[in-house]
């Protein structure tokens, strides 16, 4: 059984699993499962294009920075302040990754200010 997510990948149940089928042709041709921290990026940006020449396995970081031109807008690789992993910043000033770092970032501020 097969199926296309909102965001339009190719969904696919296998052994009681939804698995994207793009992670699963490079599972197939690894002969091994992907790890979590394991992205595959499609070539040629057709998210239903998932032949394995088409197909990359690379690290968040990587695959970050191969879209920081995309749709026109300019994208930066940065670094959180907080937990130190790397992050796409679109057009706004961003210092933090996500809402939790953002917290723990106001927090440290409000301390340093009481102090």
């Amino acid at each position: 059984m097969a199926w296309i997510t909102p965001h339009g990948y190719r969904m696919l149940k296998v052994d009681g699993r939804q698995i994207f089928e793009h992670r699963r042709v490079v599972e197939q041709a690894l002969r091994r499962r992907l790890t979590t921290t394991e992205i595959v990026h499609h070539l040629d940006g057709n998210k239903l294009n998932n032949v394995l020449s088409n197909l990359e396995v690379t690290t968040q970081g990587i695959h970050a920075h191969s879209h920081l031109y995309r749709g026109g807008r300019k994208r930066t690789l940065v670094t959180c302040c907080i937990c130190t992993r790397d992050f796409v910043r679109i057009g706004y000033v961003a210092r933090t990754c996500s809402r939790p770092c953002r917290a723990r970032l106001s927090w440290y501020s409000r301390k340093r200010r009481a102090a």
